[in-house]
């Protein structure tokens, strides 16, 4: 099989509020959740991953980057 012809099944992205600030598509989920969950952690506080299925549209997966501050 050609990679040409090989459609992307999902996309990971990243976002901030409602700002997305990073985004790839892909065919294995397992890749992606490691993609997202590294820029998750990379990001400031707030930053909020989702992997999404193409196909149906439905986050199949989600990460959140949440710093607490001791006061």
């Amino acid at each position: 099989m050609f990679l040409s012809t090989v459609k992307n099944l999902y996309e990971a992205r990243v976002k901030i509020g409602n700002h997305i600030i990073s985004k790839i598509r892909g065919i294995k989920a397992d890749a992606l959740k490691v993609y997202l969950s590294v820029q998750c952690d990379l990001e400031s506080s707030g930053a909020k991953g989702e992997l999404i299925d193409l196909g149906t549209g439905k986050i199949i997966y989600a990460c959140r980057k949440q710093t607490i501050v001791d006061k």
